[in-house]
């Protein structure tokens, strides 16, 4: 199974060698949402992350591939208060949907972190929805919504909702390498 794993990214890899690449960064609130039942069990209806961070990397024109970090660093807010520590790391695959304009990048993603409530890190399966508004060529408003699966089994996470808001930077370059120009080839 690792072996088809590597095949498949080095075929993704593979496609877009002669293209620009795209590495996409950004920081976010996020605030998250339990069910009433689910809210009984962790102690809070509401959680909130101040930051969330993200980076993406744009393997073809329609995959990226990505990471995220969010995680604790006030917890009131005055109108809402964090009771339960929250802080997560994972990534995700993202598949750009097709669209006409080119300020709007929408897009679903599939994807796992590891959610840390209390002494336990607690594993979810992710799926979501976002969009990206290109306000220039580099900088972005990014709105998401995830919803984050975790087994029933665990008592210290339950499924819930993350909806994250915030603003990304766009990078144009090659991480990889592929693609550029030897010096000869460069036309003077």
């Amino acid at each position: 199974m690792k072996n088809v794993i590597c095949l498949f990214l080095f075929f993704l890899l593979h496609v877009n060698l002669q293209s620009q690449n795209k590495l996409e960064v950004g920081a976010s609130v996020s605030l998250v949402k339990f069910s009433a039942k689910n809210a009984a069990i962790i102690g809070d209806k509401h959680l909130f992350q101040v930051p969330s961070l993200h980076a993406a990397y744009q393997i073809t024109d329609r995959f990226s591939l990505g990471l995220e970090w969010s995680f604790n660093t006030i917890n009131s807010l005055g109108f809402i208060s964090n009771s339960v520590k929250y802080n997560s790391f994972g990534g995700h695959i993202r598949y750009n949907l097709q669209n006409k304009y080119s300020f709007l990048n929408p897009y679903v993603l599939l994807g796992s972190t590891f959610v840390k409530s209390k002494k336990y890190a607690i594993p979810t399966l992710n799926f979501g929805l976002g969009n990206t508004y290109w306000i220039s060529d580099k900088i972005g408003i990014n709105s998401q919504v995830s919803y984050k699966f975790s087994a029933l089994k665990f008592r210290s996470m339950r499924p819930h909702f993350q909806f994250t808001t915030g603003i990304v930077y766009r990078f144009d370059f090659n991480l990889f390498g592929f693609g550029r120009k030897r010096i000869w080839e460069v036309k003077r």
